[in-house]
């Protein structure tokens, strides 16, 4: 479209959206001409090449612009949600060395001002060579014929004029001016007015026509004119004379150049349309007719391979569309209009019952109703703004612009809500009256396809419906010559049901709002009860404004009989009757495809519905005549029964498909439904809301329009269209077989929409009941009211077998294969798969007992049954009904998987109680067997299923089961516990071992270790951690574990414990000499001794360390006193002296030593003990020097020598030998001899050595000379009490022999 200087290019496509898809050029200095754009394909072209050409002329210069052309390997991507690239994304402007770009013609005169804008013709064409060609009229009336050459050619531009004459013939005619350059007033008579060209494998012609109404043909090739004819000749002398209008037109039609034909149009006072032929290789003219209308201004001219398009300028200020046939032969043409879509009202009416704002809104966002351009203007005068583009609304998308829109009317303050709407609806219908209006067409002379241009996109001229047709003929016109068979009686009935339409509404039944006495009582909303009241008063209004009519009605001898074949017609499944030619009567639709056939379905249902209810009325009023009565009344019920579909069709098919809001908490249920269904709502990637009738035709995919050509057999448009919009309306009958429309809305989860068409239909409707049913059920099972939805499956099931294949395309498909069973049972099995897609436990558990109730044993799907009851019954807990269920079941494999799964419920849920108390008879073994394979597949740490299985056996009395599981799980966590708890898990595993065995008589008291002891866990038995081969294990042997062993491993893990809980970085299970270095650091001494004489361990290295301990706390400081209380805590102190008050911690370990080393009993412990002292240079305490005096003076004497105590061992050996010769005083027996003593004499010479070696000091001689002295003295006694003791022993002798 050429405006204000520009270029404005956009493309759209009829199967899919397309991005990049407008353009505007500009063009400096240069103003294309209105007529100089035309965009060809190059003949011959391939994909490779560049396959479009845009040829444009401007006031001094023509142009040629390269795009490609669309891939055919593109439509296999139609079906994608991805849109394809526009052409015009790879527009490529000439280059200005090119001379197959562009090349300069000579401007146009100086314009007159005041004159009008002058804008000489031109045309512009591809020749088959794909060479440019571009005609211009020029002012001298000369034909400027440019030629570019082809791209990649190197030949130069060529640059001709085409003309009759000489320039001297010209110029003594008046032709020429006198003066070159010299600007024009008017056009010269012979001077070009119209140009028109055609392009065919033979030739290529150009035809002009000049102001003095001569009409010729050009060859382009031979660059000469073949054929003159003079339109003078062919009009009469009447209409010459008056001048005609400047504006001329001339087009032709496509097609071989023996059957060209062209239409001239001239403006007199009334329109003339001159139809002519080009015969004998075109060099012949022959006039045909001529075509007369009275319009005044013709704003445009199009031809088809059948006919002519002609677009008016009415009087009111608006557009007409005409269209008018090919003659063949005698046959007269005539003119038919083209019913337009009224444009949008600017008020509207809105009922009481309703809210303003609701229906404001419903109004303006209805689709179709208002462009995007429309409402983007309305907001920006609301909201008093400039410029859209500036103001960024032009990139909104539409819901967007819907916010904004609702936002700006209800932000208004101090102004009502109503107001504010019925504002903003008068500016967008004042911007849709322009937006809408009509400027130009567009024909695709291949396909048929005619549009019409406005400023607010494409419009699409459709072939109507012969019936439709026939309904839109103005009152009183209808003929017998109609594409049905109808009778008189049948076609004067169908013009009465006409004038009631316009008595109840107030105008055409096609109309726009409704105007008239029955603005309030809207049909198309209304319900069934409803409907038939209306129908009795539009009877009564009949009866009292139209009387002739009804006293017409008397006149039908058989009225039944004539209202049949009408009923008939009414029903969409009626044949067409005759095919759809060039005769039509064509609707003006909407922008696409796909949204141009649902809104003329949609409108056509609105028609039909309108008929059938004048029908109603009619039939009611002929009623009350008592003619036909029986008769009558079946057909008032038929034609009621019509009403009411065409009503819920109407009503269902323009409402929106939306995505419904929810909560957040519905969100993840809405897509589980969805995910049911397998599909996905269209509403998340449509950039606009649509009608359900245009979803419809959407949710097939964008190859809709394809399919259609194909399954058409012809690539004509209007033909597609008029066979899709019949296929639509089958589609969206309420009774049609397939349910195609239930079907759609289910899948698009419009749920309030298919609720409100089920119940409907199920009102007045016999047919597709049962699946009226199931589709209202899924509906009631998405929207969360679950007890409906059970009582419309449970109803749906009783025809299962007569509706399968509609009912199984509703239900969710079934990815694993149907058991053998009959068809009801199958249908049940789909809807428990959908209830458990849906969550609804205790639906399918309703389900289920009915359909066990009704199945027969040998059901393949009883076992189905059974399986999912058992699981809707662990789903809600009921374990009672289900270890009932499950001892009923008589499937060994279903019943041990069953078992299973009620397991796994139960333990998962911690009902514990429940497991060990439940009856399973004869399935506690597989109880056993399952209890024991979970829990040696879960954590040994957190799992709790040991201590399950040890009541279990425990509830049996099968106490040594019982322990063997506790050993089991004592000697899992020996290899895998890793912390504290673990360790403490194991040493109360062991005590419990320990005591369920100990209930177990003595010889059957042993266990079988389950694991040797160096078997690692965790580990491959294959490979080792660096991924090499191991060897094969050898075959081990079985260990058996008796009560003493167990023990023994008791007091192990106890250890372990107690590390672990001081050292973390203890892992895995140490043996018992590794273990006592970390016991004696942790000052645990009782657990050391207690572990030593378990494992038959020296308990020298316990003392040692113990006497450390107090060593250090003698000498240490503050923190290894602190310390001190944490071990000593952890042992066992003695009895006597524990809190005792006023006691340091260094007496406390002093006092716990002495315990332990009395307790123990061993004399070498005493001597270990006074070692570690002694070598720590601190004095032994009295305790220990006097208990290590008594129990072994020797190895005392010895360790103070050693420790360089020589004092104390010389003083020790002094009163050692001392007390050996003080006598005994008191209680002597006479004549009784002390016991015998044994003195360290090797010692105490160590010492007298040692004494004697010293410094001569006094404290040295002092001790040595009393050592000697009481070595002396020893000696002394000794030898004495040895004489003694012999001289008693001879006299005893003495005494014996005698």
């Amino acid at each position: 479209m050429v405006c204000q200087g520009y270029v404005w290019l956009r493309e759209r496509g009829l199967d899919t959206e397309l991005d990049g898809s407008a353009v505007r050029l500009c063009f400096r200095g240069l103003n294309p001409l209105p007529e100089g754009v035309t965009l060809a394909r190059e003949p011959g072209a391939t994909a490779k090449d560049c396959a479009m050409a845009l040829l444009v002329v401007t006031t001094g210069a023509v142009l040629r612009f390269t795009l490609p052309a669309p891939s055919p390997s593109q439509h296999d991507a139609l079906s994608s949600d991805i849109p394809l690239t526009s052409i015009l994304c790879g527009l490529c402007p000439p280059d200005p060395h090119d001379p197959s770009g562009t090349f300069p013609i000579p401007p146009p005169p100086p314009h007159i001002p005041g004159a009008p804008l002058p804008s000489p013709p031109s045309t512009a064409w591809l020749s088959l060579g794909r060479q440019a060609r571009f005609a211009v009229a020029t002012t001298v009336g000369t034909i400027l014929l440019v030629t570019l050459p082809a791209p990649g050619k190197k030949d130069e531009p060529r640059q001709v004029e085409l003309c009759c004459s000489s320039a001297v013939q010209r110029f003594f005619t008046g032709w020429v001016p006198n003066v070159r350059g010299r600007a024009v007033d008017s056009p010269l008579p012979g001077s070009t007015a119209a140009l028109s060209s055609h392009c065919s494998s033979t030739c290529e012609l150009l035809l002009s026509l000049s102001f003095d109404l001569k009409l010729r043909v050009w060859n382009v090739d031979t660059e000469s004119c073949i054929s003159e004819l003079s339109l003078l000749t062919l009009f009469s002398s009447s209409l010459l004379s008056q001048p005609p209008s400047p504006r001329f037109w001339l087009r032709i039609s496509p097609g071989p150049s023996s059957a060209l034909c062209l239409v001239v149009h001239l403006s007199w006072p009334q329109s003339l349309f001159c139809l002519l032929r080009l015969k004998e290789n075109a060099t012949k003219l022959v006039h045909m007719l001529n075509i007369y209308m009275r319009q005044s201004e013709l704003r445009d001219i199009a031809l088809t391979p059948d006919g002519i398009w002609a677009l008016w300028n009415a009087e009111d200020g608006g557009t007409k569309v005409a269209y008018a046939a090919y003659p063949s032969d005698d046959d007269e043409v005539s003119w038919q209009g083209v019913v337009m879509f009224p444009f949008p009202s600017a008020q509207i009416h809105v009922p009481p019952h309703l809210d303003a704002r609701e229906s404001y809104m419903d109004y303006i966002f209805e689709p179709g109703r208002f462009c995007r351009q429309a409402l983007n203007r309305a907001l920006l005068i609301f909201r008093r703004g400039k410029d859209p583009e500036k103001a960024g609304i032009t990139a909104w998308t539409y819901s967007l612009l819907r916010r904004n829109i609702i936002t700006a009317v209800e932000g208004e303050r101090g102004v009502d809500t109503s107001n504010s709407w019925a504002r903003f609806l008068a500016y967008a219908a004042q911007y849709q009256h322009s937006a809408a209006k009509p400027l130009s067409f567009i024909v695709c002379p291949q396909s048929g396809l005619s549009l019409l241009l406005s400023a607010g996109g494409l419009s699409f001229l459709i072939p109507a419906h012969p019936f439709d047709r026939l309904a839109l003929s103005p009152t009183g016109s209808l003929s017998n010559t109609m594409p049905f068979s109808f009778c008189t009686a049948t076609v004067f009935l169908l013009d009465k049901a006409q004038q009631v339409s316009e008595l109840l509404w107030g105008e055409d039944v096609d109309g726009g709002e409704s105007h008239g006495e029955w603005m309030e009582r809207d049909i198309e909303i209304c319900s069934s009860l409803e409907l038939e009241k209306f129908a009795h008063e539009a009877a009564l209004l009949i009866w009292d404004k139209c009387s002739d009519m009804v006293h017409q009605l008397c006149v039908i001898p058989d009225l039944p009989t004539m209202v049949r074949p009408l009923l008939e017609a009414l029903h969409p499944s009626s044949p067409d009757g005759s095919n759809s030619g060039s005769d039509v009567c064509t609707l003006h639709a909407g922008s696409l495809p796909t949204s141009a056939v649902a809104a003329v379905t949609v409108r056509a249902s609105r028609l039909r519905l309108h008929i059938s209810f004048s029908l109603l009325a009619i039939l009611n009023a002929a009623l009350n005549m008592d003619r036909h009565h029986r008769l009558l009344r079946t057909l008032i019920k038929s034609t009621l029964h019509l009403c009411q579909a065409y009503r819920l069709l109407y009503q269902t098919a323009r409402s929106l498909v939306t995505l419904p809001t929810m909560s957040i908490t519905s969100i993840e249920v809405t897509m589980r439904h969805l995910s049911v269904l397998d599909s996905r709502p269209l509403a998340t990637h449509l950039a606009a809301p649509v009608s359900v009738a245009e979803g419809l035709l959407l949710a097939s995919g964008p190859t809709s329009l394809l399919q259609a050509s194909k399954a058409a057999g012809s690539t004509s448009w209007p033909q597609i269209l008029t066979q899709l919009c019949q296929s639509l309306m089958h589609l969206l009958w309420p009774e049609n077989p397939s349910f195609s429309l239930g079907e759609f809305m289910l899948r698009q989860h419009q749920l309030p929409q298919l609720q409100e068409f089920c119940l409907e239909l199920l009102s007045w409707s016999t047919q597709n009941r049962n699946v009226c049913m199931l589709a209202l059920g899924q509906a009631y099972l998405f929207t969360g009211e679950a007890e409906k939805a059970l009582s419309c499956f449970l109803k749906a099931a009783q025809a299962a077998a007569n509706e399968r294949d509609v009912q199984l395309r509703l239900l969710p498909p079934d990815s694993s294969p149907s058991p053998p069973g009959s068809l009801e049972m199958n249908y049940y099995r789909k809807v428990i798969l959908q209830l458990e897609a849906c969550s609804l436990p205790e639906l399918i558990i309703s389900v289920a007992k009915v359909a066990l109730e009704k199945s027969s044993r040998d059901d393949g799907n009883v076992v189905m049954f059974q399986s999912h009851l058992f699981l809707q019954l662990l789903e809600l807990a009921r374990y009672h009904e289900a270890q009932q269920l499950l001892a009923q079941m008589k499937d060994p494999q279903g019943q041990k998987s069953c078992l299973r799964k009620l397991v796994t419920s139960l333990l998962d849920n911690s009902h514990f109680d429940l497991l060990t108390t439940l009856p399973f008879g004869d399935l506690q073994l597989e109880v056993v067997s399952i209890l024991e394979s979970r829990a040696r597949s879960v954590d040994v740490v957190t799992g709790c299923l040991y201590e399950l299985l040890y009541a279990f056996h425990i509830k049996q009395q099968n106490y040594r089961k019982a322990a063997a599981a506790m050993l089991e799980l004592a000697w899992r966590l020996g290899r895998e516990a890793k912390d504290e708890d673990g360790r403490a898990k194991q040493v109360d595993a062991y005590m419990v071992t320990i005591n369920a065995l100990s209930i177990v008589r003595a010889p059957n008291a042993w266990l079988v270790m389950p694991l040797s002891q160096g078997e690692r866990g965790g580990t491959s038995p294959k490979r080792s951690h660096d991924g090499e081969i191991v060897p094969a294990p050898v075959e081990k042997k079985l260990v058996v574990l008796e009560l003493w062993e167990l023990e023994r491993e008791l007091l192990l893990a106890r250890c372990h414990l107690a590390l672990s809980r001081r050292y973390s970085q203890l892992h895995g299970r140490v043996r018992p000499p590794d273990l006592m270095p970390g016991l004696l650091q942790a000052g645990l001494f009782d657990m050391a001794l207690a572990l030593s004489k378990s494992f038959k361990l020296s308990c020298t290295p316990v003392f040692e360390a113990l006497a450390l301990k107090c060593v250090t706390l003698q000498l240490g400081g503050d923190e290894a006193r602190n310390e001190a209380w944490d071990w000593l805590a952890a042992n066992e102190l003695p009895p006597g002296n524990r809190g005792k008050d006023g006691s340091s911690v260094a007496d406390e370990a002093w006092t716990y030593l002495q315990y332990l080393l009395k307790r123990e009993r061993g004399k070498e412990y005493y001597t270990t003990v006074m070692g570690k002292v002694l070598s720590h240079g601190l004095p032994p305490p009295t305790w220990l020097l006097l208990e290590c005096k008594h129990r072994n003076l020797a190895s005392l004497l010895r360790l103070l020598l050693s420790h360089g105590r020589l004092s104390t061992a010389a003083s020790l050996a002094i009163k050692a030998l001392t007390l050996v010769t003080t006598p005994l005083t008191g209680g002597v027996i006479p004549g009784a001899f002390p016991p015998p003593l044994c003195l360290p004499f090797s010692a105490i010479d160590q010492i007298a050595a040692a004494l004697s070696n010293q410094p001569p000091l006094e404290h040295w001689e002092q001790l040595h000379t009393k050592l000697l002295a009481a070595l002396d003295g020893y000696l002394n006694k000794a030898t004495r009490e040895s004489h003694e003791m012999e001289s008693q022993a001879a006299e005893r002798a003495r005494f014996i022999a005698a």
